[in-house]
């Protein structure tokens, strides 16, 4: 149960830190739906939400 806590605090600290691209012409999918997607791979095993963690700001 801790792992899996520290897992959610450091998904949500590094989807907030995610710099959003507004030059997009397609509508950007949410902060709060990025978090929700990708703590659902970690229980799926689905990569792509993976996607959503910015390399350059991952701390």
């Amino acid at each position: 149960m801790q792992k899996l806590y520290t897992i959610t605090v450091l998904t949500l600290a590094l989807l907030m830190s995610c710099e959003a691209n507004n030059n997009d012409e397609k509508m950007e999918i949410s902060n709060k739906q990025k978090v929700v997607e990708l703590l659902k791979s970690i229980e799926t095993g689905a990569s792509e939400p993976i996607a959503y963690i910015n390399a350059n700001k991952y701390i």
